[in-house]
């Protein structure tokens, strides 16, 4: 009886996307964002680290509490009213002495300036009240960029499947945005990373992002000590505690993977 659901289920959306390329690309890509939400609900049910828990409290509009960026910016900006006449030892002083992880460009501190001037008080709340909004605007600016896309890109009018799958794309994307774990854990723990996406790169002419951004791979412990880590771990935890934790990952992934059997079943009978 289940496999007739899903059958059903398939038949129906094979019958949306008929003839309709685009809208079957998207339809796709709407399976992979379904494929992530159960993830993230799985997750949540065994108690694992998920980002269900975050998108509650940001629908119940419950604040985080977390200080990643703005206990360090705070410090900085205290020591820059203290040294007016800088001489460059800014990171020395915070990065190096106090061990304070202030990893930003000296410009950053000029918003919480501005902040200040205005006669708002500095406080990790202002500031997680402040990335809900960029979340927000971010996820809806990207349904928005979903919905003027295709206009540009396309010469003349949008028949009627590119304005189906255009829709579909504008729906999807900030629900996408939202099951980005990166941002929205950025948010979770107050990390000023989410202004910083919202804000984007732009590149001079001819310029490339790797002018910009490198990586250097830096070994911060050795293999053997990454071996004793995991024994002390295993050790510590009780063997039954283990096996949950493995059957919560697998449960996810397995579900996912069901999401994405509908749609490949769908995508099966349409090529036929």
């Amino acid at each position: 009886m289940f496999s007739a659901r899903i059958q059903t289920t398939a038949d129906r959306l094979s019958a949306f996307v008929a003839r309709s390329p685009r809208t079957s690309a998207v339809v796709a890509l709407c399976a992979v964002i379904a494929a992530a939400a159960f993830v993230h609900l799985v997750l949540a049910l065994f108690h694992q680290q998920s980002g269900a828990w975050i998108l509650r409290d940001l629908f119940k509009g419950l604040l985080p509490v977390g200080v990643d960026s703005w206990n360090v910016m705070m410090a900085a900006l205290d020591w820059v009213d203290t040294h007016p006449n800088a001489d460059g030892s800014l990171y020395t002083h915070l990065f190096f002495n106090e061990q304070q992880k202030f990893q930003y460009a000296p410009t950053s501190l000029l918003p919480l300036d501005a902040l200040r001037l205005m006669g708002l008080d500095l406080s990790p709340h202002l500031f997680n009240s402040l990335n809900r909004l960029v979340l927000i605007a971010s996820s809806l600016g990207l349904g928005l960029l979903c919905w003027v896309l295709p206009g540009r890109l396309t010469a003349g009018p949008l028949d009627a499947d590119a304005r189906r799958a255009r829709l579909l794309m504008t729906a999807a994307a900030p629900v996408a945005a939202l099951l980005f774990f990166p941002l929205i854990y950025g948010y979770h723990i107050g990390q000023l990373q989410v202004v910083i996406n919202a804000l984007g790169l732009k590149l001079a002419a001819g310029q490339t992002p790797e002018n910009l951004v490198s990586i250097q791979e830096t070994e911060f412990s050795t293999s053997a000590q990454i071996a004793l880590n995991l024994e002390a771990a295993q050790a510590a935890q009780p063997g039954w505690q283990t096996y949950v934790e493995l059957a919560s990952r697998w449960a996810a992934v397995a579900g996912a993977a069901l999401v994405l059997l509908v749609f490949w079943r769908m995508l099966k009978r349409e090529r036929r």
